[in-house]
């Protein structure tokens, strides 16, 4: 097949099932098109590798031993909403076999519609975000996204605006974000770097580029911490975003080329290679005891430009910016310095989740259907990652782990968890949703699942609220001995106002199933508490 074009090529290795539709866009891997699917019309979206990277390969060997790990990097997150896919109608009969000797490469992959975050690596458009709570949102599934990797001991290495995209979510809205390219993810157990070709605006101070390979050793036997990289370059995606947030910035560009956007962490492309030069200029004349004992005093001494104040002075802003939005400080330290000091993908992600629940409750409590709508708009984020979360923890990746970090996370989150579904299955029974109950079945079967991983006094609060919520489902199915059964089950909460609410429904309870004296009963003991009056099932989430 010599002399034939990248586009002749796919038709043929794809048996003539994909039509070529126009070229997207070129980068470091390769250059993107857009095919269609003749069986179907789908759009999917072909990377053919580059003649350079391909030949930088060397062997043949070597150029499928590369293409096979991206499609064993792209296989693994196949449940994961926020990281494009491969198109699976063309991988389930195993269309693409390579063989030695083909003179190109290439992965067919799902087609995202929407538009880059920015087009170009050094800033974000401008018109992409719109308001703190897009900003927000877009993060936590950039982090959800970024877990996913992390706890299958690998790292990105190579955030920026144009390799994330974002597209219509479920709900209607431009809010959907997801991660394109998985080109550099790696392994970071294995010390397992690529110096990069381009010093970005997002990297981290310790990041290798190609020329100055001579740090490596640094890189992998002092520095590691390698997933710490990845948080960097998220803080400062997430510093820029809230900015343009804050400052509600109109249509156009936004800081377009190597200056850099007003918004950037980074001033400028210079401002990042000048703290790179000296992180290792530090690390190269310094001891780890005395990085250790006094890091900043270590930098400082070679600190010309006084880059670690202003370094600082910015970190302070983002501190200031996130209480003014009430998110966790701790967030901003995904920006500092060096790698062990930030904050790991599990703190983030939690940190997020308490968040989502406290602006659901907040709309919640509006009593208002557009509340209500809201109140799910937040949650419904929280429930798709746990169910994914949910489904990879029984990939091959995690199964057979004596430990599985994916339930792990689900243990660690799991009050945020079932908060976030009784949130939603209330908000849809005010709105009068037909799939209200669903949520509440999918609580009760969550917390019997994972109870054992709760404090005591957790697991009868949680149990508490959950059981009034799916024992109110059974009642409208007028199963009420079920109902009395499942309240008995946990048992009565320590909390004095669950208990007076938990005691009022099991009140209703006797009285539906005519246990008269044992309604009676139940209604003297709960004015024992401040909560005196009749709440009728469910009512508190």
């Amino acid at each position: 097949m010599t002399g034939i074009t990248a586009e002749e090529f796919v038709r043929k290795k794809s048996h003539n099932r994909l039509k070529f539709v126009r070229e997207v866009g070129r980068g470091g891997f390769g250059t993107v098109y857009c095919f269609e699917n003749v069986a179907n019309g789908e759009p999917v979206c072909v990377k053919v590798l580059s003649n350079d990277l391909f030949n930088r390969l060397g062997k043949d060997e070597q150029r499928l031993k590369f293409y096979q790990q991206e499609i064993q990097n792209l296989e693994a997150y196949r449940v994961k909403s926020n990281i494009a896919h491969l198109y699976a109608p063309l991988y389930e009969d195993e269309t693409f076999q390579f063989s030695r000797g083909d003179p190109y490469l290439f992965l067919a992959m799902e087609y995202v519609e929407g538009e880059d975050l920015g087009y170009e690596k050094s800033a974000i458009d401008n018109f992409r975000i719109d308001s703190t709570e897009l900003a927000i949102h877009l993060m936590f599934q950039l982090c959800s996204a970024l877990h996913s990797i992390h706890l299958r001991g690998q790292y990105h290495q190579d955030l920026f605006p144009d390799n994330l995209r974002v597209s219509l979510g479920p709900s209607g809205r431009k809010d959907r974000l997801v991660v394109l390219d998985l080109g550099h993810v790696r392994a970071y157990k294995r010390k397992s770097h690529s110096a990069l070709s381009n010093i970005g605006m997002y990297h981290p101070p310790e990041t290798i580029y190609s020329g100055f390979e001579k740090y490596t050793s640094i890189r992998n036997e002092r520095v590691r911490y390698f997933d710490r990289s990845d948080i960097f370059s998220l803080g400062a995606l997430f510093y820029e975003m809230l900015h343009l947030a804050q400052h509600k910035a109109g249509p156009g560009p936004g800081g377009r080329g190597d200056t850099g956007g007003p918004f950037t962490f980074f001033k400028d492309i210079p401002e990042s290679f000048e703290l790179f030069t000296l992180f290792y200029e530090t690390y190269s004349e310094t001891g780890d005891a005395e990085l250790q004992q006094n890091w900043r005093a270590c930098f400082e001494k070679y600190d010309k430009r006084r880059l670690i104040p202003r370094h600082e002075e910015k970190l302070e802003k983002f501190r200031d910016l996130l209480r003014s939005i009430d998110l966790d400080t701790q967030i901003a330290d995904s920006l500092h310095l060096l790698p062990h000091y930030r904050p790991d993908i599990e703190t983030l992600l939690t940190i997020f989740c308490n968040y989502f629940i406290k602006q659901g409750k907040r709309f919640f409590r509006t009593r208002e259907p557009s509340g209500y709508s809201k109140c799910i708009y937040w949650l419904e984020r929280i429930t798709q990652h746990f169910r994914e979360v949910e489904q990879e923890s029984k990939s091959k990746d995690f199964i057979s782990q004596r430990e599985n970090p994916m339930l792990k996370h689900i243990h660690r989150n799991l009050k945020a968890y079932i908060e976030a579904l009784l949130g939603i299955g209330k908000s849809y029974y005010e709105l009068k949703d037909p799939n209200w109950s669903q949520p509440f079945k999918k609580a009760w079967s969550t917390f019997n699942l994972f109870d054992y991983v709760l404090s005591p006094p957790d697991r009868q609060d949680i149990g508490a609220k959950v059981a009034i919520n799916y024992a109110f489902y059974l009642c409208e199915l007028r199963k009420y001995e079920e109902a009395l059964q499942t309240l008995h089950q946990v048992g009565k909460p320590l909390n004095p106002t669950l208990q007076s609410i938990y005691l009022n429904n099991l009140s209703l309870l006797y009285r539906q199933l005519g246990k008269t004296d044992e309604a009676e009963q139940c209604l003297r003991e709960a004015r024992s508490y401040k909560k005196t009056t009749s709440i009728p099932l469910g009512d508190e989430v």
